[in-house]
């Protein structure tokens, strides 16, 4: 139980510290509870020619419209995945209800057989 608190606050803090550069990022200014030579080391690694060509790129792939959905989830469309989770769905169902008639017949026949053996005199 202790590694999954562990892990969620780690997850938590940073998407919060990343929410926090980003917007330090945006606004140009500098938090309060950062040290000005971090906030220098910050600046240079985000004014480097690498990092905004990975930004205009980044920007490019979220503002295209060709192809429609690139992301697939693997091999095969995000809709396809949907019709298979659906198809096993049913399939489960399938069983489930194959499973609860035979259930309820193996009762069936073990009360009938039952009350049968308390009718037979035994001699």
């Amino acid at each position: 139980m202790r590694k999954g608190l562990k892990k969620n606050f780690h997850s938590k803090a940073a998407h919060s510290l990343s929410e926090m550069f980003m917007e330090a990022r945006k606004n140009g200014k500098k938090p309060i509870w950062m040290f000005d030579d971090v906030w220098t080391s910050l600046l240079s690694q985000w004014n480097s020619p690498d990092f905004r060509s990975k930004c205009i790129q980044n920007q490019k792939n979220r503002t295209s419209d060709t192809g429609g959905s690139l992301h697939t989830g693997g091999s095969i469309s995000t809709h396809e995945h949907a019709i298979c989770m659906v198809s096993i769905h049913e399939t489960y169902k399938l069983y489930w209800n194959l499973f609860v008639i035979c259930f309820e017949l193996c009762f069936m026949i073990t009360y009938l057989f039952r009350k049968h053996i308390d009718v037979i005199p035994i001699a």
